[in-house]
């Protein structure tokens, strides 16, 4: 058996080179398998956050168009009333345009407060 050795030296060489590769790389991969799964678990906590943030705009989106849906009804409610009200062909003109340019930004609160105040100088409308 030892002379086998001593004359197939390069065999056994290379064997035990490959095996000690071979060893090395289930280590790198099992190595690599633990980064991959904490990368993976930041990466589903990351998401987790956006959703958590994307719902809670989504509800704070939903709360700005209900608030503008509100104030353009109100808003709507006490022109019409202006409008029945009117004792003049320009008073009945002057809050049909009102109510047009209201209907534009119905909903963007925002927008409904500046046509109001530039175009009419309106800060609030009286019910």
């Amino acid at each position: 058996m030892l002379a086998w050795l001593e004359d197939k030296w390069e065999f056994v060489a290379a064997s035990v080179a490959v095996l000690f590769v071979f060893i090395l790389g289930r280590k790198s991969r099992g190595t690599d398998l633990g980064l991959d799964s904490k990368v993976a678990k930041e990466i589903y906590d990351n998401k987790e956050e956006e959703l958590k943030v994307e719902r809670e705009s989504s509800a704070d989106e939903k709360a700005k168009i209900a608030a503008a849906h509100k104030k353009y009804l109100d808003t709507r409610i006490a022109l019409r009333s202006q409008y029945r009200a009117a004792h003049s062909e320009l008073e009945r003109k002057a809050a049909q345009r009102k109510m047009d340019l209201l209907e534009t930004a119905k909903d963007n609160p925002e927008e409904i407060d500046r046509i109001l105040l530039e175009e009419f100088n309106i800060s609030k409308m009286d019910k």
